[in-house]
């Protein structure tokens, strides 16, 4: 019985943490990917104040 306890009690923390890991990791990409957009935006914005292909 306490086997069942203990195995069950781990399967929940293992899920928690599997849940908790993979949502921080969702995050990190999509705040990486919200900063190489506004990099290229800058880019894009300082190429067309110079005057493009010239």
């Amino acid at each position: 019985m306490k086997l069942i306890l203990f195995l069950g009690i781990s399967l929940i923390f293992s899920a928690g943490f599997v849940a908790g890991a993979t949502w921080n990791y969702i995050h990190t990409v999509n705040r990486q990917v919200e900063r190489i957009d506004r990099y290229l935006e800058e880019e894009t914005r300082k190429f067309k104040e110079k005057g493009g292909n010239r």
